[in-house]
């Protein structure tokens, strides 16, 4: 997340960038699969070093990469059954997942769910079947993703500190009505304090960087008004 602005800053051609992005998932596959086979038994590094999960990261900016170039976006709306089929395939993967399968897991169904989420988003994007534009054009789902990245932040902390301050579990486990209680109360936490950081910090910090964008850049307004849409 640190560096990747510097990439899109130095990477001008478009086509070299999606390139660069591709090479970049295949690299955190093999990044991973090397940890299993050369460092057994550390399968939390899979997850916790820098570099290992690039492959999220880079699969929604390669496709944001090419629904800004418009022929690339014909041609994927030309070929969105491929996608439908790679996003049903990538359900179907992750539903057989076993606890007998958690090193692949760790290794080539991170990529796969990077993969379902992108043919997913594809499908939503170009050719979306109605039921599916349904579900997805939920206003609080429009509310979750807004406010998601502190979620993403700071659930955990927050369950384990809820889980030790109210049941006294260094632990946390959903066992017992009580430690579910627990549980919703954290998730209450969790999303009043994402929404309270959207308005307060997250919000105000986009706005100022937009704002010094287009100083730096001498955007016109309607270029930052669009921008600003994005």
């Amino acid at each position: 997340y640190l560096l990747f602005p510097f990439l899109l800053r130095f990477m001008s051609s478009s086509g070299k960038l999606c390139l660069v992005l591709a090479s970049l998932i295949v690299a955190a596959l093999l990044l991973r699969a090397g940890i299993v086979v050369f460092y057994p038994g550390h399968e939390v590094a899979e997850t916790a070093l820098p570099f290992t999960r690039m492959d999220s990261l880079c699969v929604g900016a390669l496709l944001a990469a090419v629904r800004r170039n418009d022929a690339w976006w014909e041609w994927v709306r030309r070929h969105v059954n491929v996608f439908r089929g790679v996003l049903l395939l990538g359900l179907v993967l992750m539903a057989a997942e076993t606890a007998q399968s958690e090193a692949l897991f760790g290794t080539a169904l991170f990529s796969v769910l990077a993969l379902t989420y992108g043919a997913l988003l594809v499908t939503l994007l170009a050719r979306p079947p109605a039921v599916l534009l349904a579900i997805f054009t939920q206003p609080w789902l429009f509310w979750l993703g807004r406010i998601s990245y502190c979620v993403y932040l700071v659930h955990l902390p927050i369950f384990a500190l809820m889980h030790w301050l109210l049941l006294g579990k260094q632990e946390p486990a959903n066992v017992g009505v009580g430690s579910w209680l627990v549980t919703a109360l954290s998730l209450a936490i969790t999303l009043l304090l994402a929404e309270f950081s959207w308005r307060r910090f997250e919000a105000p910090l986009i706005a100022h960087g937009r704002q010094l964008e287009a100083r730096l850049f001498k955007w016109s307004p309607d270029e930052n008004q669009r921008r600003s849409t994005e």
